[in-house]
């Protein structure tokens, strides 16, 4: 897992003052409030030259309430937050216009590109199409800006996916290297962004070295070792900028790393290879074979696999082991079988006249590659091109699991396996059967003898462990099943018909154990899937405000969700209050029971406004309306919706925008609806028993979505 880490700090700040404002902004996490400790407590602070700093987990600590500290403490400051050992993102306090935001990628940043790769980022950049847009939401688009328009150049590849960080790339720079090729671009990128670190901590008074800062920015005496570290230059960077102590020794050591420690160590004595063979003939061979009743049954060599379907059939969490014993006619040249050449990873014992073969439990006897894995390509082949004469016997078995015990034994005719002897006892007829039943390979439906069959096979489904959970069903004598991904169903078509020749009652007492450990296992899972739920449920009244149709619906008070500043909230409870909104109170819903809604609603009582929150994190806000003809428009921050039309679903996602403008985008969406839909917003109920009835629709319109 990569090194994710937050590293803090404040110049000319003492360190009991930095201790005790993060104190206030970081979140305590504990159990309960007896618990609880003040994190300012648990800081480990440092100090040098003019630095104090404190580096903490990404996990419990968020960026942004580091950074609210940083603008209380309201001295020159910096935020760094290592990322996916990809990047840091960084944020400079104490310059004229605020808070400054980087982002440094190591793969852009690292080097400048090779111009070699030039042809092929024009060729990608080449390849992307236009986004399709929706004909039915092509009403909701921002008109494009006035002007025509600028065409796609190579550095929009690098400057997209630094736009998606959180970071755009201003236009003008944009601008400036529209000409150029991919490579001359981002080595033109990159030396500005060193720029505009260097001026960012010159306009926050933050003392340093610009020839120092920029080479480390531009990664020109950074060690190999550091290049392959999580956290790439940001060590040096920190030592650069006068931070000392443990990035000081950082940098020593990646310069100079210590000589590793060598000793002499015995290697340790081989293993043995695994035996494969014993354990399954142990077992085996306490049976004796039975001929087979009227008559041996053929089956093609290459199609030896499908002897495996008679164990697999009778196996919950337990695959046998296979043991083949080849013997070759007198005339065969047994001289190539003493050659390792191409041998595989299972041990070959070479017999008097054939040889002998143990395979592990996943090996597949119907996959040539893993004969060829297991036997070598050359033994591999030979088992499957036996010459006449030749006799194979297939064994078997796994200890304590008797319905697995099986042998099959035959000679070899016409590249035909002759089936002559078994164990336990088979009639040809039923082997025939059942090798024909295997070789369906795995389907969907299956067609029984009778409904009577088929009500059987229905019945062993429900108990059986691997089809419990899945909609096996039958239409008289067709029993299907479309979720069976691990050929289950044919399965049960023996065990039905074929009880009275393999040891099915071993399996069926097996099966029923597996059952009902993984039915209580599941309702384990579900009791406690609804304490956890319970756990994390925000805060909200005992009684019931709505019992709707989709969900049920509590009164809740943002205020409780005391793990969440509320300075946020009063900034948008202002916002809402300066548009004209009323404050309608805050909700929960069962259906989404750990985040509170808090509504408004507008003056004219078309739109409500929405804040959403967890215990810990804002969700975003966004607006809402419905139209006479029952479409809804919901304009939000949230990025991660979309809209369907054919259920009258449109949204509008402006991720960051604020309150006001949010609003007047809204406003400009149901300007739209007017003027291309022809309808009007309709009245909404401005209660909060209102707007859960409009949640509850809205849950009701993303089922019929979601179907």
């Amino acid at each position: 897992m990569a090194i994710r880490i937050h590293v803090t700090a404040v110049h000319n700040c003492p360190s009991a003052e930095l201790r005790a404002v993060m104190s206030e902004v970081i979140r305590p996490v504990c159990a309960n409030a007896e618990e609880c400790r003040p994190v300012g407590e648990l800081l480990s602070i440092e100090e040098h030259d003019g630095w104090t700093w404190f580096s903490t987990s990404v996990w419990g600590v968020s960026a942004g309430e580091l950074n609210r500290g940083l603008c209380r403490l309201a001295r020159p400051g910096l935020q760094f937050t290592t990322c996916d050992a990809d990047r840091w993102y960084l944020t400079i306090h104490g310059g004229p216009t605020g808070q400054v935001h980087f982002v440094h990628r190591f793969g852009t940043h690292r080097r400048d590109p090779d111009p070699v790769s030039d042809a092929a980022w024009q060729a990608e950049l080449e390849s992307q199409e236009e986004p399709a847009i929706d004909p039915e939401t092509a009403f909701l688009q921002d008109e494009p800006p006035p002007g025509p328009d600028r065409p796609r150049v190579p550095f929009d590849l690098c400057a997209d996916e630094l736009a998606e960080e959180g970071v755009p790339v201003p236009e003008e720079f944009r601008a400036s290297v529209a000409a150029l090729p991919y490579s001359q671009a981002v080595a033109r990128y990159r030396r500005w962004h060193a720029e505009q670190v260097s001026a960012a901590l010159r306009a926050a008074g933050i003392p340093y070295d610009p020839d120092a800062v920029r080479a480390v920015l531009l990664w020109e005496n950074v060690t190999e070792r550091e290049v392959d570290s999580d956290i790439g230059n940001l060590p040096r960077l920190l030592s650069v900028l006068g931070l000392g102590g443990e990035w000081d020794e950082y940098v020593r050591q990646a310069e100079a790393p210590p000589e590793p420690e060598t000793c002499e160590v015995e290697p340790p004595p081989a293993e043995p290879p695994p035996d494969y063979i014993s354990p399954v003939l142990a077992i085996t061979d306490r049976f004796a074979l039975v001929p087979v009743q009227a008559g041996p049954v053929s089956l093609a060599l290459e199609q030896i696999g499908l002897l495996q379907f008679c164990v697999d059939a009778l196996t919950v969490d337990c695959r046998p082991g296979a043991v083949l014993t080849v013997g070759l006619p007198a005339g065969f040249d047994r001289a190539s079988l003493a050659q390792p050449t191409e041998r595989g990873t299972s041990p070959v014992m070479l017999t008097a006249d054939g040889f002998q073969v143990g395979l592990p439990d996943n090996c597949h006897l119907d996959d040539q590659r893993h004969l060829d894995r297991y036997l070598g390509t050359e033994l591999a082949w030979l088992l499957l091109h036996l010459p006449d004469g030749s006799a194979l016997d297939v064994a078997f078995a796994a200890e304590g699991h008797p319905a697995l015990t099986q042998r099959y034994r035959g000679p070899v005719r016409d590249a035909q396996w002759q089936i002559t002897e078994t164990y336990p006892a088979l009639t040809g007829q039923v082997l025939q059967e059942v090798l024909e039943l295997a070789a369906l390979g795995e389907q969907s439906k299956y067609q029984a003898r009778d409904e009577a069959e088929a009500l059987a096979i229905i019945a062993r489904a429900r108990r059986d462990p691997e089809l419990w959970d899945k909609k096996v069903q039958r239409k008289g004598r067709l029993v299907r099943c479309k979720d069976d991904f691990l050929g289950q169903l044919p399965k049960l078509f023996l065990q039905h018909r074929y009880a009275g020749y393999w040891d099915v009652a071993s399996y069926d007492r097996q099966a029923v154990r597996e059952y009902e450990e993984l039915v209580a296992q599941e309702a384990a899972m579900r009791r406690s899937s609804v304490e956890t739920a319970r756990r994390r449920a925000a805060p909200h009244d005992d009684q019931i405000l709505l019992r709707g149709q989709q969900s049920i619906y509590w009164r809740s008070d943002f205020t409780q969700l005391t793990e969440l500043e509320q300075e946020t909230r009063q900034k948008i409870d202002q916002a809402m209050s300066d548009l004209g909104f009323q404050h309608l109170g805050d909700l929960v819903a069962k259906k989404q029971r750990d985040i509170v809604l808090r509504a408004y609603a507008s003056a004219d009582g078309a739109s409500y406004g929405i804040l959403m929150a967890k215990r810990r994190m804002y969700l975003g806000y966004e607006f809402f309306s419905r139209f006479a003809d029952g479409t809804t428009l919901t304009t939000t921050t949230n990025s991660g919706v979309d809209s369907c039309p054919q259920a009258g679903i449109y949204h509008k996602t402006c991720p960051g925008l604020e309150v006001p403008d949010l609003f007047e985008k809204h406003r400009w969406g149901l300007g739209r609806f007017r003027t291309h839909r022809s309808t009007e917003p309709v009245p909404l109920d401005g209660t909060l028993l209102g707007v859960a009835r409009e949640l509850d629709a809205a849950f009701a319109r993303q089922a019929m979505v979601a179907s």
